[in-house]
């Protein structure tokens, strides 16, 4: 890691196995990515990925298909 502009920058790419291992890397101890990790307004990515769930879910139909989508001889 490296220091950028008052932050912490991976010196290459790294792929981690999710939010929480990342947050501990940075952290330095384990932790609960999805409330440490936050958006520029504060939001937490808890708080986020619920609400792309929540929208994602009013976009299908019963049947589980996507309202809207393009349907074969349609």
């Amino acid at each position: 890691m490296i220091t950028k502009d008052d932050y912490l920058v991976l010196a290459t790419d790294y792929l981690f196995s999710g939010p929480s291992a990342a947050a501990a890397v940075i952290m330095g101890r384990s932790a609960n990515g999805l409330v440490e990790w936050k958006d520029a307004s504060g939001k937490e990515l808890k708080a986020v990925e619920e609400a792309e769930i929540i929208k994602a879910s009013e976009t299908m139909d019963t049947t589980g298909s996507i309202i809207g989508s393009a349907r074969a001889g349609g």
